[in-house]
């Protein structure tokens, strides 16, 4: 399978980018179209295989067939491709996902930002697209501190005039340097900080808004898939932050165990069905066998120019050699010995290029497709047309070298086949220079039979095959599925715009309900008088959706971060923490013991220093030394149970008006606590409202008693008896019981 690509590169190194042609298609992506048209064609016309379980003759399906690729370059092209065609596939080589460039740059730095000290991930990052400090640049820093790690030399660039000059680096490099490093210092520490509250989350989506690298890696060729990464790696790091291990470190030592075994954070996604496509490498693939095989980009130099290049070549069996300079005359002369010693890796690697060629075509274990991607039927034709040269069954050792490409050493192999010429009407048919010629070539029969042919296609005719299959599922799914006349489609396109959902109100309540969004439900009855008799649930609205909500608005954050005013609810979460926190085990807690917990809540980070001392630890004592309620709680302590998290399921109905069906809301809160006295369950719940001794009972009754119902709810559903309910007023220093 050859795709024709109207380029003007001929044997150079394919791995640098790439520029689509008039059509759309480079040649990678040209050849990538074409072998994905050929496994739809398979799928859609039943291609039958022989099965070895079953013994007997069976359609094809995805997982039987394989594509191996030298290398993983086009790994993500490959992907791109067959997630438009819509054809299942599966990366195998765990090693991938971690390898690609923007994921390795990542976890480079991932790795500094939880120890700057790391000379490897630093480097990488800075010389990343992230700052683009080059090897110059690199080498510039290093000169700054000789005995110290990277990050000090670092540090001493940006904060320090040069105590080394480096010879060749100009002054504008070294300006640049030190700008990148300096703006790497700033973003470090915004991602420490950032780092330290264990909010992996939150880190990775600062560092693609403050490096933009996530809109970088979307220019680059395959953008969307590359993304695709970047926002897995974000999805990742979200599943396992709410597992119980935390902190940036942790995961970093998860994502290294996963590669020390092998494993991938991009292999396991729930959409991969198990009839897939495999996609390896062909060095992966050794000892498997598969019934159809794709070798793609199989026209690939198999040779790298580096094999040849630099001052000085070395083989193991013929030694080194290097070229003559000629001081006097200013000139560099190749030198017999350098030849030699060239000639001697091309023949090595070559070698070594014939044993993956080798284990390609044997993975096969019925069909093999060789697909690749040739400038001209005239470029092709150079290479095929030396078999000409052969006379005996191994081709001469020169023409064998002048083949770059697997595809070149099977075409001269493949030309010398008795069927060979009746490819000609094929390859003729692109043959504008009227190159093809099989008088010269000489044939030998296999000694084995075996079929072969050849499918060729340019540009224009890969684009027109390409935009036919795009628009072919639309008008058959629509035949297929109606099976009616034109009038019949449009009667049924009426009944589905026409529809009217049963459930319509179902489509616009929520899953989900806090207990402080749904309390004024569960009032006592008589709290309503004055109000009159109202029914609280929501009405189904056509364009609103149905969820309660507070009934005041969140303090905005520039208010709640103001120095000269703490908000009372602030100091009310600091005193609901001290309650949570102090210890009852051993009695009721003095105001020392108070002063030493809000100190060690302080120590922690839990409470600021400035609502710190708002808290009423007189209250508190007051509270557990003269209250019922706090004396029975002391008392009790063995039973108590504090900041007690439930869920609780509700029926829809109860919530809203005219709701059809039986589906249930969550209900989600926290209990301030409860404890057992003898064989009742005293539940209780600390206000900080502003009340006055007079006005507490009834202002926090007719706030509060809808909540505490929920929260009787949920324990008896727990498994407990219906509990007696309290609400402590701190700032009367009231119980209120609502039994």
């Amino acid at each position: 399978m050859v795709y024709l690509d109207d380029g003007t590169t001929t044997d150079e190194a394919d791995d640098g980018p790439e520029v689509a042609n008039e059509f759309g298609f480079t040649k990678a992506t040209g050849q990538i179209r074409m072998m994905a048209l050929k496994i739809r064609e398979l799928i859609d016309t039943k291609f039958e295989i022989f099965d070895r379980k079953a013994g007997e003759k069976r359609p094809v399906t995805y997982s039987d067939m394989t594509v191996l690729v030298p290398t993983k370059n086009q790994n993500l092209d490959v992907l791109d491709v067959f997630r438009e065609m819509d054809i299942p596939i599966v990366v195998n080589g765990a090693e991938s996902y971690f390898q690609t460039t923007e994921i390795s740059v990542m976890m480079s730095l991932l790795q500094v930002i939880d120890n700057p000290h790391q000379d490897i991930p630093l480097a990488a990052v800075l010389r990343s697209p992230l700052y683009n400090v080059d090897e110059n640049g690199l080498a510039l820093i290093r000169t700054q501190a000789m005995t110290e790690d990277f990050y000090t030399a670092v540090q001493a660039l940006a904060n320090n005039a040069l105590t080394i000059a480096v010879a060749g680096v100009s002054e504008t490099k070294v300006n640049e340097t030190i700008a990148a490093v300096q703006r790497f210092l700033v973003d470090l520490e915004r991602f420490r900080a950032l780092a330290v509250q264990n909010q992996i989350v939150d880190l990775l989506w600062q560092i693609y808004n403050t490096t933009g690298w996530l809109d970088y890696v979307g220019g680059l060729p395959s953008g969307p898939q590359r993304q695709a990464n970047l926002h897995a790696l974000y999805e990742r790091a979200a599943a396992y932050q709410k597992s119980s291990f935390v902190g940036l470190y942790q995961f970093i030592n998860y994502v290294t165990q996963l590669q020390s075994q092998d494993k991938d954070l991009g292999e396991a996604d729930a959409n991969v069905a198990s009839d897939s496509v495999s996609l390896m490498t062909i060095h992966h693939s050794k000892g498997l066998e598969f019934p159809i095989v794709f070798v793609l980009n199989s026209t690939r130099r198999m040779i790298s120019q580096r094999e040849t290049m630099g001052d000085i070549l070395l083989d193991a069996e013929a030694g080194a050699g290097m070229d003559y300079i000629d001081l006097d005359h200013h000139l560099k002369l190749p030198t017999p010995q350098r030849e030699f010693v060239k000639q001697a890796r091309v023949r090595g690697a070559f070698a070594e290029q014939l044993r993956v060629l080798y284990v390609a075509l044997t993975r096969a274990e019925q069909h093999l497709f060789m697909v690749g991607a040739y400038d001209s039927v005239k470029a092709l034709w150079d290479k095929w047309s030396l078999a000409e040269a052969g006379t005996e069954w191994m081709l001469p050792e020169w023409a064998r070298l002048e083949g770059k490409s697997f595809m070149d050493l099977m075409g001269m192999a493949l030309m010398r086949h008795p069927k060979a010429p009746e490819l000609a009407s094929v390859l003729t048919a692109y043959d504008d220079k009227d190159v093809i010629d099989f008088g010269e070539i000489r044939t030998k029969a296999p000694k084995q039979p075996f079929n072969f042919g050849l499918e060729i296609v340019n540009g224009a005719d890969l684009r027109a095959l390409v935009d036919a299959y795009q628009a072919m599922p639309l008008s058959e799914a629509t035949s297929e599925k109606t099976g009616a006349t034109p009038d019949g489609i449009v009667n049924d396109w009426r009944s589905v715009l026409q529809f009217d959902y049963q459930f319509d109100e179902a489509t616009r309540a929520t899953a989900y309900q806090s207990v402080s969004e749904i309390k004024r439900l569960f009032e006592d009855p008589d709290l309503a008088a004055g109000r009159g008799l109202v029914d609280g649930r929501i009405q189904a609205d056509e364009f609103a959706g149905l969820r309660f909500t507070d009934e005041t608005l969140p303090e905005p954050t520039f208010m709640q971060e103001a120095e000269t005013r703490i908000s009372s609810a602030a100091i009310g979460t600091a005193t609901h923490l001290v309650m949570q926190r102090v210890d009852l085990s051993a009695g009721a807690p003095s105001q020392a013991d108070l002063r030493a917990l809000v100190a060690d809540l302080v120590d922690q980070e839990l409470i600021e220093d400035k609502v710190a001392h708002l808290i009423s630890l007189s209250k508190i004592e007051r509270f557990f030394t003269n209250s019922p309620l706090g004396k029975q709680m002391v008392a009790h302590a063995d039973s108590l149970q504090r900041e007690v998290q439930f869920s609780l399921l509700l029926d829809a109905d109860r919530l809203y008006k005219d709701f059809q069906g039986s589906e249930k809301v969550l209900i989600h809160g926290i209990i301030d606590g409860y404890f057992q006295v003898d064989d009742e369950v005293w539940l209780f719940d600390y206000k900080t409202d502003r009340v006055t001794p007079e006005t507490a009972a009834e202002t926090l009754t007719q706030r509060y008693s809808g909540q505490l119902n929920v929260y009787a709810q949920a324990l008896v559903a727990m498994g407990k008896p219906m509990p007696r309910r309290f609400i402590y007023a701190f700032s009367a220093e009231k119980i209120i019981a609502l039994d």
